[in-house]
């Protein structure tokens, strides 16, 4: 006869372990009992000898019952409801993203970010190379997958941005998953606290804020993915390592780490060489076991994850070698870029000189350590912690809803970026200390490192609006990393959650971040063209661009090389001619000619046609020496048609080669 047995008593007297030290967990950290005395008391030591070695090895596989709820495990039925509302979650984020990517889509445009990309897209798909063919100052990816769309579905407007909805959401999504885990929680409170962190990015997602293809954006895409295989959840990441098949997986994972540098130089340089130091550090600290003596574990996959980063490299010197030329790449996108967009140390520094940056740093610190005390009063304790942690979303709050100027609740919401940044840098600390030296606990210190590689652009005003994701995962590491009470992480998950979106829905609909450009300027209008169906505008620009695609077509042979400045327009993409000079558009980042370089050009490329638009829709003047430019094409060409918004110079006689 088969006898009953209490919940917490089984046959397998490991798996009784296991079941106990997660209970007993939940009771230490509550009463800072250490876990190994309460071990102590509960079994003798021949039987800790034999079972708790056994029990090691699959406690990581129960869950930590920080769910807010008073059970001490996530049961089978409430780990399917955490996962069925993880899945809901995950696919409300990509929905509502991808929805406000399409919006954004739908009522504006920016000709210089959209052109360039298309531009270079549209060459690169007729067969011509960077690096090799044309100056180019960054790295190919991007322009490559949209070159590979135009090859494969034609050349749509409207497919690029499907693209960016798509990227976009994705991105919210992987912020989601990471997010998950580093609150730290388990079941139903982890999804929820996630959620509400990655809420706001539905509006200040990757492509949410500038809503057509950038590298950017892609990278950031890239490094999330590569952080949730990265890292991963500790069950995954335990399995993952008793598998024989790890090395090469973990091979696989170090050579994709090396794309990012494909999408953008200094995003990705900065990644690489911060995961790749904090792999060198793992790698080192596991080689010992905490005697001194050398471990020699067969769990050497960090090891093999630098391996791989190092294949990876090599294979991306490599590509380049042979498809542009690793000397011209260089040229191009370390030394000229380089020269003209990396700002001084003392602009990267900046950012945190801000008083209230340090004055939001102490509150949270103080705001944790209240909530983390033990006493009667602990839910007050708990809801007191999470207002002070909570200072900096309350101050954004109330100045939003109190302030007439934009201008100061914009400059609070990027200040953010500084104050989360060393929070993260210092709770780094907590990690290790509770966790040892491990990818999860030096994940801040990556992130970091990749933020200040994207700020070498534009700092945080102009390079933080494609990667708000990383913020995110920041902001999830410091609360779960403090260990908080589910109480104090929930409140204060929600008043982030719903700050930030309140107040990033106005950032975006209003256009804070895109004042480089005229984007309000007369009423909306849509292109009729085929090839620009869905590009929708304010102003004139649509129509004057169609009235200048109708007099090349009756006009210009499609033949004849074009010289266009400064140039801010989809010609090549929409009419599927191929450029024949080596700069579409002309700005001190991307233009390495001078003048007198451009009218030699003009000679040696037999340029037969010049094109100048009168007015952009970028502010300020690209290209300051048009004038002197004109100057010295003007004995060899004439003005014959004054468009509405253009001019059109014909060359007089027919350009002798050099």
């Amino acid at each position: 006869m088969v006898r009953a047995f209490p919940q917490y008593i089984i046959a397998d007297p490991a798996v009784t372990w296991v079941r106990v030290k997660s209970r007993a967990r939940a009771r230490a950290r509550a009463s800072r009992v250490p876990l190994d005395s309460i071990s102590a008391r509960c079994l003798p030591g021949s039987d800790r000898a034999t079972i708790g070695s056994v029990a090691d090895r699959i406690s990581p596989l129960l869950p930590d019952s920080r769910d807010g709820s008073d059970a001490p495990s996530v049961g089978d039925s409430g780990r399917r409801l955490a996962d069925r509302l993880f899945v809901l979650s995950a696919f409300l984020l990509f929905g509502a993203t991808a929805a406000v990517v399409f919006w954004q889509n739908s009522r504006l445009t920016i000709l210089w970010d959209l052109s360039y990309i298309l531009e270079n897209a549209s060459r690169m798909a007729a067969g011509q190379r960077p690096y090799r063919d044309f100056p180019f100052p960054y790295a190919p990816l991007t322009f490559l997958a949209q070159a590979l769309i135009i090859r494969l579905t034609g050349r749509v407007v409207w497919h690029h941005a499907f693209y960016a909805a798509v990227a976009g959401g994705g991105a919210t999504v992987a912020a989601f998953v990471m997010a998950r885990r580093l609150v730290r929680f388990e079941g139903r409170g982890a999804v929820v606290i996630a959620a509400l962190l990655a809420a706001p990015l539905a509006v200040l997602g990757i492509y949410s804020i500038v809503p057509h293809p950038f590298y950017d954006p892609d990278a950031c895409f890239a490094i999330l993915v590569l952080l949730v295989c990265l890292t991963g959840s500790e069950p995954a990441r335990e399995a993952w390592r008793a598998m024989t098949g790890s090395v090469a997986r973990s091979v696989a994972l170090g050579a994709a780490i090396a794309i990012p540098l494909l999408i953008k130089q200094n995003i990705g340089l900065a990644f690489v060489v911060s995961t790749a130091g904090a792999l060198s550090i793992v790698s080192l600290q596991s080689r010992f076991t905490a005697d001194g003596t050398q471990a020699f574990r067969r769990q050497a996959h960090p090891r093999a994850v630098l391996a791989g980063i190092a294949l990876g490299i090599a294979l991306v010197a490599a590509v380049i070698t042979v498809c542009f030329g690793l000397s011209n790449t260089i040229r191009w996108t370390v030394r000229f870029a380089a020269a003209r967009r990396l700002p001084p140390l003392s602009q990267q520094l900046d950012i945190y000189s801000y008083p209230q940056v340090w004055i939001w740093l102490f509150a949270f610190l103080v705001g944790v350590a209240i909530a983390r005390l033990r006493g009667r009063f602990e839910f007050w304790q708990g809801l007191g912690g999470a207002l002070l942690m909570s200072a900096p979303w309350l101050y954004l709050a109330a100045l939003y809803f109190t302030t007439d100027d934009p201008d100061e609740w914009e400059i609070e919401l990027l200040n953010l970026w500084p104050f989360v940044m060393l929070l993260a840098m210092l709770v780094t600390v907590l990690a290790i200390r509770r966790r040892g030296l491990t990818m999860e606990s030096l994940l801040a210190l990556i992130v970091v490192a990749t933020i200040h590689g994207t700020f070498l652009s534009q700092s945080t005003w102009g390079s933080t609006y494609g990667i708000w994701p990383l913020f995110v995962l920041l902001l999830a590491f410091a609360i779960g990393a403090a260990e908080v009470p589910f109480l104090t992480a929930m409140i204060v998950s929600s008043i982030v959650g719903m700050t930030m979106l309140v107040v990033g829905a106005d950032y975006i609909a209003t256009g804070h971040r895109l004042i480089y450009a005229k984007i309000a300027d007369g009423p909306p209008v849509r292109s009729t063209i085929p090839a620009l169906r869905g590009l929708t505008m304010r102003g004139r620009w649509l129509p004057d661009f169609e009235e200048l695609l109708a007099f090349t077509a009756r006009e210009v042979p499609r033949d004849d090389a074009i010289l266009s400045m400064p140039g801010e327009d989809l010609f090549y993409f929409t009419t599927g001619r191929v450029p024949q000079f080596p700069v579409l558009m002309f700005d001190r980042t991307i233009n390495p000619y001078s003048p007198s370089e451009i009218a030699t050009l003009a000679e040696e490329r037999k340029v037969r046609w010049i094109i100048v638009k009168k007015h952009l829709q970028v502010n300020g003047d690209p290209m300051p020496e048009l004038g002197q430019t004109l100057a010295l094409l003007s004995p060899r060409f004439r003005l014959v048609r004054r468009l509405a918004n253009y001019d059109i110079y014909r060359r007089n006689a027919p350009a002798q080669g050099r």
